[in-house]
């Protein structure tokens, strides 16, 4: 087994790596589990999601389950919250969470943070950027004011 291979405690093969926006987390193509850092968890889901996860586990609430994906040591299976009828297992060494099929959907995301609309005025652009798109618009162009309408032009 390669060092950087982790293997799924339910199954026993090697889990696949996936990348999202924020982070990495390690999945099982047999049962459908997954492997995530309390990290990761911290940066995608709500504070009220994953707080009552990580306080069970260091308080020891809970009992032996299996062995951690990453570091082989005994992950400690708790409840997820303290009204939640699911209960994940947890790394205390690592600080690896594994969740078995839907568990991870009880989670509530973080919302989405608000993007402002992109927008650029002219006088933003960069000075050849103005120039070429007033080349390609057959647009005269003064270098001190950018385009010029052509109705403002003096025909001689």
């Amino acid at each position: 087994m390669n060092d950087n291979e982790f293997t799924c405690p339910r199954c026993q093969i090697p889990l696949e790596q996936s990348k999202l926006e924020f982070g990495i987390f390690w999945s099982c193509k047999k049962c459908s589990g997954r492997a995530i850092t309390v990290d990761l968890l911290r940066r995608t889901f709500t504070p009220e999601s994953i707080y009552p996860l990580w306080l069970h586990a260091i308080r020891g609430e809970g009992h032996s389950s299996c062995h951690c994906p990453s570091c082989q040591n005994m992950m400690f299976e708790v409840s997820l919250s303290d009204d939640a009828g699911v209960r994940v297992d947890v790394c205390k060494v690592c600080h690896f969470v594994w969740f078995d099929m839907h568990e991870v959907d009880t989670l509530r995301p973080r919302p989405l943070p608000k993007r402002e609309p992109f927008k650029l005025t002219a006088a933003e652009l960069p000075e050849t950027a103005w120039q070429k798109i007033a080349s390609v618009l057959n647009a005269p162009v003064d270098p001190l004011v950018g385009f010029i309408k052509p109705h403002l032009i003096d025909e001689e």
